[in-house]
């Protein structure tokens, strides 16, 4: 149902968002670039729990350097909490891209694409959180070294 360009703006509502609801043919672009997506969330996910690895074993080794040097006894204190959170956060992200990319590759099909920004805040306010947390965690823990 193609219209002369130069009537375009001429649509009334209806027929405006009856255009909008046609199904059309999707392109191989659209779930290429549709499987992009997927996975650039699925590598911020093994990132995430990568990242998550390093902050719980850090805290566990920097605790084994102090008991072998004598220095003093202490707790790897918050690190193994907040690497193991970001370690199950990795897992939990890629479940919600899988999720994402399969509703994403629905509505390419049917033609009617609509905006989903849920998991693009639900990431941010983690990584707001947990940045916030692991800034909170370093200064106190610069702090106690420093007495």
């Amino acid at each position: 149902m193609s219209r002369d360009p130069s009537t375009a703006n001429s649509f009334s509502p209806e027929e405006k968002e009856r255009e909008l609801l046609l199904p059309r043919h999707s392109s191989v672009s659209d779930h290429l670039a549709n499987e992009r997506t997927f996975l650039s969330w699925l590598r911020l996910s093994i990132a995430i729990t990568a990242l998550g690895f390093v902050v719980a074993r850090f805290g566990i080794f920097i605790a084994q350097i102090l008991a072998v040097q004598l220095i003093r006894q202490i707790e790897p204190g918050w690190s193994v909490p907040i690497g193991v959170a970001l370690v199950l956060a990795g897992p939990v992200l890629a479940v919600l891209a899988l999720g994402r990319f399969l509703i994403a590759e629905r509505e390419i099909e049917i033609g009617h694409f609509q905006r989903h920004y849920g998991l693009i805040y639900a990431t941010i306010v983690v990584t707001v959180v947990l940045g916030l947390g692991l800034a909170a965690y370093l200064t106190v823990v610069a702090v106690s070294i420093g007495r």
